[in-house]
């Protein structure tokens, strides 16, 4: 397998989370606040056991960019879930795609980094795309799991921020020691409810965490051995594409115009924000 088609393969796998989340067993359950916390947590459990084998503990050492990316990671898990168990497929991978532009943000007001004039108005438009959804949106469908979506983007941006300030340790060491401060960090929003899954519903979370997290994340790691971050970058981008494609067309959720369009929008951002002499390695 050449490191394209390891990276192709991660974003392919990577694109069916609607497909799983939106599914009758995971999209019924209830209450609704219930789902994506107990989703998130049973999945990142899975990913932790799967991912175990992986870890070379002694290679790990402490930094405090773990605290970020455990808090980060944490956020982006449970509002993207939250957030797909209650809004358009559509529109919450489109909007948590917006985390290159949290970076930008965070890079140039945090640590103080120059922006480049092409980044900036890749911002503009992304924004423009998010207005699209967000405010279109909101008056068709849960204006919380747009706003869920939206967070779940800035806490993909922290994710993307800290493990630049982590390329020095072993990754998957990392990934899997993440899962499992995840799933403690989870357990508060999960007390109070029954924990367990019921029925075919432990089929489908396994199958969330082996086919959409754990096995592209082996591959993807792999991957950019072969393949630069920016080329990588450019192939993911197939993810937000497919995402609402596979809901359509196993689940038959319609693609919502100003899905369509906000979505176009953030991924000619993307695009423009990948292209330019300025790539995510900055």
């Amino acid at each position: 397998m050449s490191g394209r088609v390891a990276v192709l393969t991660a974003a392919l796998l990577w694109s069916t989370s609607g497909l799983f989340i939106k599914s009758p067993e995971l999209s019924t359950m209830v209450p609704t606040e219930r789902a994506g916390p107990l989703i998130a947590l049973w999945r990142g459990l899975f990913c932790a056991i799967l991912l175990l084998p992986f870890v070379r503990w002694r290679a790990l050492r402490f930094q405090w960019a773990l605290i970020s990316l455990f808090i980060s990671f944490s956020l982006m898990s449970i509002c993207f879930i939250t957030a797909m168990t209650r809004s358009d497929a559509g529109d919450v991978i489109f909007l948590q795609y917006t985390a290159p532009f949290w970076v930008l943000i965070i890079n140039h007001f945090w640590l103080r980094e120059s922006t480049p004039k092409r980044a900036v108005a890749a911002l503009t438009v992304a924004m423009v795309g998010v207005l699209t959804i967000v405010g279109l949106g909101s008056g068709v469908g849960d204006l919380l799991g747009l706003c869920l979506a939206l967070v779940a983007g800035v806490g993909y941006g922290g994710v993307i921020v800290s493990l630049r300030l982590l390329r020095g340790q072993d990754s998957m060491s990392v990934i899997a020691l993440t899962q499992l401060v995840c799933v403690i960090l989870l357990l508060p929003f999960v007390h109070g409810h029954d924990p367990w899954l019921a029925g075919g519903q432990w089929a489908w979370v396994g199958g969330l965490a082996i086919v959409q997290y754990a096995v592209p994340y082996v591959i993807f790691a792999w991957g950019l051995k072969y393949v630069g971050a920016q080329e990588a970058s450019i192939i993911t981008l197939l993810e937000p594409v497919l995402n609402p494609i596979w809901v359509l067309l196993i689940w038959g959720q319609a693609i919502a115009s100003h899905t369509l369009v906000g979505g176009a929008l953030i991924l000619i951002a993307l695009v423009i924000r990948y292209t330019g002499q300025h790539t995510v390695e900055e």
